[in-house]
């Protein structure tokens, strides 16, 4: 079960909050700085690495993932080059206008399922 946290604590670390960042993906949850649509690009693109997890594992597509962007940060020195061609991050960007949609049931305040997405088998 996938389930997404819209508004989460996490994004209000003091080392967070002023990022970029706008969701994370952790295992099976979503975390959200913000609510959004279930429509919205971001949350598309939480959910493709939900599926790039279930399709690799999740210990192997964290180590590959860091790993990916260590190596990328020392080519390019530079966090956000390194971040944009992490390959996970390279295929959830292609494929986060994906038009189909995606249904959330409401669990709590601030808390859904995913009940419904063509991006999450």
């Amino acid at each position: 079960m996938t389930k997404v946290y819209f508004n989460h604590w996490f994004f209000r670390l003091p080392f967070i909050k002023n990022s970029n960042y706008g969701g994370i993906t952790l295992g099976s949850r979503i975390l959200l700085k913000r609510e959004v649509i279930a429509i919205s690009p971001l949350l598309r693109h939480e959910l493709i690495h939900i599926d790039q997890i279930k399709q690799h594992g999740a210990f192997r597509f964290y180590t590959r993932y860091l790993w990916e962007f260590l190596k990328l940060l020392c080519i390019h020195r530079d966090l956000t080059k390194a971040y944009l061609k992490i390959p996970f991050e390279v295929e959830a960007y292609a494929k986060q206008y994906n038009t189909r949609g995606v249904q959330l049931k409401e669990l709590s305040l601030n808390v859904y399922e995913v009940i419904a997405s063509p991006l999450v088998s």
